[in-house]
């Protein structure tokens, strides 16, 4: 079964984002959700170490989060979800500074979240939050209402 890897810079710092990003791995044990976290060293290091692993893995649709991406509505988002289910989906998440110029150019989609600005560790646990309600929309629990 296709994965998803969410590549993020830094680390969580606030007890309540992580637990709540716990909450929805747990939720979600039934999926291969994989969290990885790099080194805040400045945008053009953290590129580096990206790139290294993104080039690693094989077969990745890499969707990069960035203010200037793409929105969508959570049942669009779980649309886009269940077009890409096939493939091993890689979300990048940036740290503080955003994401350096060469991880959007090697970024299949580019997506926001919102038009608001969030914490870098927000983002995750809003991101984790938006993937489990993408796969409950998919799955018809009850969890999104619309």
């Amino acid at each position: 079964m296709p994965h998803i890897k969410i590549i993020s810079v830094g680390r969580i710092k606030e007890k309540y984002i992580q637990a709540g990003i716990d909450v929805y791995q747990k939720r979600m044990s039934n999926r291969r959700v994989e969290l990885i976290e790099i080194k805040d060293f400045g945008k053009a290091k953290e590129g580096e170490k990206i790139i290294s692993l993104l080039e690693k893995a094989k077969d990745l649709f890499i969707v990069a989060l960035d203010e200037h991406g793409r929105e969508f509505t959570s049942t669009e988002f779980s649309e886009f979800l269940k077009k890409n289910l096939n493939n091993n989906i890689c979300f990048v998440v940036g740290g503080p500074d955003g994401l350096d110029k060469s991880i959007l150019q090697k970024a299949d989609k580019i997506i926001s979240l919102s038009r608001m600005t969030f914490t870098h560790e927000m983002a995750r646990l809003f991101l984790m939050e938006q993937i489990y309600r993408g796969f409950s929309i998919m799955n018809g629990k009850k969890y999104h209402r619309s």
